[in-house]
């Protein structure tokens, strides 16, 4: 929109910032660990889903990716692709116990996605300088930050 004329703006804090027309230090590097977590996110989905539900799962949750957060569809397909060849090299045995383990991992994944949303606030706000963006994941910032 702002190569239009329209600027992107995002509240943030409670502070109006202007988004650039072009992707800011770090931001490739997020995204890219943004996928990473939808990939976990749909494995751990599939590991809750019959084995001969999974296509039919996996079709919708690749709609909504493109529906609802906005993802291209290549970006959908890869994450949908990359949980689908993850789960099927799963024993049902190991697929049982990710069953049994589901607030544990539900807990995990939110606090990864909390970290992830701290860290495209940080890049947003300049705070992530470029080096460190490259070499932080979603678990690396759990560690690094007290504050989670």
């Amino acid at each position: 929109m702002s190569l239009l004329g329209s600027p992107l703006v995002a509240n943030i804090a409670g502070e109006t910032v202007a988004l650039p027309p072009h992707e800011m230090p770090g931001e490739i590097e997020w995204w890219v660990e943004v996928l990473k977590w939808h990939v976990r996110k749909t494995f751990y989905f599939l590991a809750s889903v019959p084995p001969s539900e999974r296509i039919e799962k996996l079709l919708q949750v690749e709609q909504s990716l493109v529906s609802k957060s906005q993802f291209h569809t290549l970006e959908a397909q890869a994450v949908a692709e990359a949980a689908l060849v993850s789960i099927q090299d799963v024993s049902d045995e190991d697929v049982a116990n990710l069953t049994k383990a589901r607030k544990l991992i539900d807990d995990q994944l939110a606090t990864e996605w909390s970290a992830l949303v701290s860290r495209y606030t940080k890049i947003i706000l300049g705070e992530e300088p470029a080096e460190d963006a490259a070499n932080v994941g979603p678990g690396d910032a759990l560690v690094s930050s007290g504050d989670e």
